[in-house]
């Protein structure tokens, strides 16, 4: 006999369990990561602004080779705890800040830093 520990999201436990309860003897289920402990990042004690943390888009944004697209910044946004349909909200505020220039419309746009 083995005994496997294993981490299974909320959505896929049911999933999970059906598979498993066939070849397990005494199956135990404990919550284990809370919803606190995967909570977004947050910027001295408060949660993280498009003001507190522009800078580090732009500084993420930088490193990136060519223009700025869509699915980029929503990338860029999920690596730093934001969700990345707020992408569109960061590119206007972006662009009227003058930290981006806008080439294009619609789904052809792209975008550059302004040096």
């Amino acid at each position: 006999m083995f005994r496997i520990d294993c981490l299974v999201e909320d959505r896929n436990i049911a999933k999970a369990l059906s598979a498993l309860g066939p070849f397990t003897q005494n199956l135990k289920v404990s919550r284990t990561v809370t919803a606190r402990d995967v909570a977004k990042p947050k910027i001295n004690g408060k949660r993280p602004t498009y003001d507190s943390s522009k800078d580090m888009i732009a500084d993420a944004l930088r490193k990136l080779d060519g223009p700025i697209k869509a699915p980029q910044m929503k990338d860029v946004l999920k690596a730093m705890g934001y969700s990345p349909t707020s992408y569109s909200y960061f590119l206007a505020e972006m662009v009227k800040k003058k930290l981006l220039k806008r080439t294009g419309k619609g789904s052809a746009s792209t975008y550059e830093l302004v040096p």
